[in-house]
């Protein structure tokens, strides 16, 4: 006779805080087509965190993977699935450098038990010519630890 005991241990989770859930970043209510005509035009950048507390000892990671649905032109980024035309959401970490698009996994040390990915959204015109509407797109981070 013979009983084979196994099991798997995986990282604890971190606490997100209820306002992380859900961010809704808001690129401007009043931006002008104006200002968005020439090629390689955009509205500011807009800077938001994720922010991870609570992180258990032996958590040493956080991994976070981006999904959405990449623009058929640009897909680095993100298609606009609002109402304005010629204009697709960039993803980017903030200071610039590092952009975010679909698939894109960012792995993160856990320091002081916490973790922060500090992210900018705005609005990019790669042709300009942008119309009147909104701007929409929705981008789904799963977090995982190590």
């Amino acid at each position: 006779m013979q009983i084979n005991v196994t099991g798997n241990i995986i990282a604890s989770p971190c606490h997100i805080d209820a306002k992380n859930m859900t961010q809704n970043i808001n690129l401007g209510d009043n931006l002008q087509t104006s200002d968005l005509q020439k090629p390689s035009s955009s509205t500011p950048w807009n800077n938001f965190s994720i922010m991870l507390t609570d992180c258990p000892e032996g958590t040493k990671q956080v991994v976070a993977a981006f999904h959405g649905t990449p623009d058929e032109d640009e897909p680095i980024y993100y298609k606009n699935v609002g109402t304005a035309k010629n204009i697709i959401v960039q993803l980017d970490t903030q200071g610039g450098g590092d952009v975010v698009s679909n698939g894109d996994v960012l792995v993160y040390p856990v320091t002081n038990g916490s973790v922060e990915y500090k992210l900018a959204a705005r609005g990019y015109s790669k042709n300009g010519g942008v119309t009147p509407g909104t701007i929409s797109s929705t981008i789904t981070v799963d977090i995982s630890y190590n």
